[in-house]
């Protein structure tokens, strides 16, 4: 397990570690969002992207959003090749709020520019679009 991934369990942790690593926080005010109905206009108009749900294999084998694939936070530094440079991509955890550690990750770390995060996460999504997703 790697060590950034292990401190975001501990969200104190996290913050003296990536300090400590040279990572530049940003404020989520910087971070670049898309709302649930701007992804399901993306989706409608068959826009190329690549969408991320970065929850626990078990989590996402319950419900995900369609078209997503799985690639869990913990794993992301061993799975990054798997995503996407040449398209948006757009990252989701259950309410958004753990979507910020994968979002510095690939955007400071690996220096992705077209990364977003789904205001809300697949909570937000089931309650404005899919309310048949069991979200729990």
């Amino acid at each position: 397990m790697h060590s950034f991934f292990y401190s975001l369990y501990f969200p104190c942790t996290f913050i003296i570690f990536a300090l400590e690593n040279g990572f530049l926080l940003k404020s989520t005010a910087n971070m670049k969002h898309i709302s649930t109905f701007e992804l399901k206009e993306k989706i409608e108009k068959n826009e190329a992207f690549q969408l991320i749900d970065t929850r626990e294999a078990d989590k996402y084998a319950e419900c995900h959003i369609e078209g997503a694939i799985n690639i869990p936070q913990i794993d992301l530094p061993d799975m990054s090749h798997l995503i996407a440079t040449e398209m948006p991509v757009i990252i989701y955890c259950l309410y958004g709020v753990k979507s910020q550690a994968p979002y510095l990750y690939l955007t400071e770390k690996l220096k992705y520019k077209n990364i977003f995060v789904l205001e809300g996460g697949i909570y937000q999504w089931a309650a404005d679009i899919d309310p048949t997703l069991p979200v729990a």
